[in-house]
């Protein structure tokens, strides 16, 4: 028989008092007897969220009872005793927010408006909230649409249990500094920044927990506990001993407006996704933090660096302005010390690429050849340029064969023999020429360009050469234009 206490038969128990054990007792003679403590850190728990004696002599007896199968609830983890061998990892389950696959459950059940809004307002719930079953809820049920998401947090309800994770975190800085930061961090980093004991009350909260590897704090929580100045500036401290990109980004988030461009920087050698950067700074802002950078060499590099991520984001003619600052600096810095011709070369070849990509053919052309130029010189006095010389050299190649300028192009393909073979890398021509998909010389280009080439060895290896780029073309069906 299954019996159902609720409304006026609850036990509601308030005190683990002898009526109320005797009450327990005589429920549970009758039969098996399911009993659920629930929020049992409003009563049983004290400030620090250890269960009260009278408390776990109660729960003791309960566990002991062959008829009764208790179920407690907290936010902090009430009763993990190893002294009693019924409770333990085994028999303690950690609810936290909706993951990957509960979400896509929700969106396959949910109908008609509700899901349409449910979809539109996902990326901002996530980002804001975390997939909490509560903010989710809260959202479909007032009719929220995503640009009025933060209103969830005048529910009170959700307040209540959100704001009571604020008495255990307001003590710890580093704590409440990680549950702002934007990306998860390992979990060998978390433990080496948290000590002990500030790691074990995150797990007993209940509010860490790890996913393949990376240690998720609760997103929620970061419109609850304060990132104030000693939390945030703790917590850099503490990052700028961990490599990687997850710590760099992170630094990027934290760090005070006089440093967000060395750490954009860190970041970016670091090789971060240049989407995911864009979420943490101001993009705009970056060109005039490099303007007041001291040092000629630094500010060169800044801004070289600054070309690269706008023009992966798109923002062509601000990488324009970048590359054209690095350039001036260089050709400046070159002319006094030679040392700082590989940097020019660097800037050049970028140069190159983006006018090449800007349909600015002659300005393309003339910065192509220049930068293979200065590395060509590079490397005959020092051979350990060779492989700028044929990164530099395939860029200028790939671009004449885009426009046509076979001619032209006969007048590298022997040095590039001569450094493919020093280089063993044969077949990179090949490999950017099919990934390119640059046109194919037609039977009369290649005929001409052949004839533009003096060394019949020469001749024999770009006959062959543009053979075999024909036939994979064709067996990767690429659709590449021209064609042996």
């Amino acid at each position: 028989m299954l019996q159902i206490l609720e409304g006026p038969d609850c036990l509601a128990i308030k005190e683990p008092s002898s009526n109320t054990k005797e009450r327990i007792k005589r429920i549970a003679s009758q039969g098996r007897l399911l009993l659920v403590l629930d929020n049992l850190e409003e009563i049983a728990q004290d400030e620090k969220g250890i269960l009260k004696r009278d408390w776990r002599i109660f729960i003791d007896a309960l566990f002991d009872s062959p008829n009764i199968f208790t179920v407690l609830t907290s936010r902090f983890v009430p009763y993990r005793d190893k002294r009693n061998r019924l409770i333990g990892e085994g028999a303690t389950l950690d609810i936290r927010e909706y993951e990957d696959a509960d979400i896509s459950l929700l969106l396959h059940h949910t109908k008609g408006e509700n899901l349409e809004r449910l979809s539109e307002m996902l990326p901002a719930l996530k980002k804001e909230f975390g997939f909490h079953p509560l903010a989710i809820s809260l959202a479909l049920s007032r009719g929220y649409k995503k640009d009025s998401i933060l209103k969830i947090l005048e529910d009170e309800e959700l307040r209540g249990l959100l704001e009571y994770y604020t008495y255990y975190l307001s003590p710890y800085p580093l704590l409440r500094a990680l549950c702002h930061l934007p990306v998860s961090l390992n979990k060998e980093i978390v433990e080496d920044i948290l000590p002990a004991q500030q790691w074990k009350l995150a797990l007993d909260l209940g509010i860490a927990w790890e996913v393949k590897d990376l240690i998720r704090f609760y997103p929620i929580l970061r419109h609850f506990v304060k990132l104030d100045e000693k939390a945030r500036g703790m917590m850099l401290e503490m990052l700028k001993e961990q490599e990687g990109p997850q710590a760099a980004l992170n630094r990027l988030f934290l760090a005070p407006q006089e440093e967000k461009l060395e750490c954009f920087l860190e970041a970016w050698r670091d090789g971060v996704d240049p989407s995911l950067i864009k979420e943490l700074v101001d993009v705009d802002d970056l060109g005039k933090m490099a303007r007041g950078i001291e040092g000629p060499e630094k500010k060169a590099l800044a801004f070289n660096n600054l070309g690269v991520f706008y023009n992966a984001l798109g923002k062509l003619e601000e990488a324009e302005g970048s590359y054209k600052e690095s350039h001036e600096i260089y050709v400046e810095l070159s002319r006094r010390n030679a040392a700082f011709l590989p940097d020019l070369a660097m800037t050049l070849n970028n140069l190159g690429n983006l006018y090449s990509v800007l349909g600015k053919l002659e300005e393309a052309e003339s910065y192509y050849k220049e930068s293979l130029e200065i590395r060509r010189k590079l490397t005959s006095q020092n051979p350990a340029f060779a492989p700028s010389e044929f990164q530099a050299l395939i860029s200028y190649a790939i671009f004449l064969a885009g426009v046509g300028k076979w001619d032209e192009l006969s007048k590298l393909i022997c040095r590039y023999f001569e450094l493919s073979v020093l280089l063993k890398s044969e077949e990179m021509l090949e490999i950017m020429w099919l990934g390119k998909k640059v046109p194919i010389p037609t039977q009369e280009e290649l005929s001409k360009m052949l004839s533009c080439i003096d060394l019949p060895d020469c001749t024999e290896k770009t006959r062959r050469l543009f053979e075999r780029i024909s036939r994979l073309s064709k067996e990767m069906g690429d659709g590449t234009e021209g064609g042996l």
